[in-house]
């Protein structure tokens, strides 16, 4: 398990730091935007109450899946396509 924890850490803070910065702070900007109209503050807040919180939530899960999923699914991919070659490379 802690394999697959460094595999995570790695991706995430090392090979994808740039994008890793640049998207947190442009997920960070859109959410800050909305969050005054999702608790209720400010004008017509009530009417775009549900879209503020779906814009969060899309925000938030896409962001997720951006910099932790995709990372550790491609590393893990890779290191299983290595060990085939691997094990093929002896046959």
């Amino acid at each position: 398990m802690d394999h697959y924890f460094d595999i995570i850490i790695r991706s995430i803070f090392l090979e994808n730091l740039p994008l890793s910065f640049f998207l947190g702070m442009c997920t960070f900007l859109a959410i800050s935007k909305q969050v005054k109209t999702a608790i209720g503050l400010g004008v017509g807040s009530e009417t775009n109450k549900p879209l503020s919180i779906a814009i969060i939530g899309g925000m938030v899960s896409s962001t997720l899946l951006t910099l932790i999923v995709v990372p550790a699914a491609y590393s893990l991919l890779m290191n299983a396509l290595e060990k085939s070659n691997s094990v093929k490379g002896r046959e």
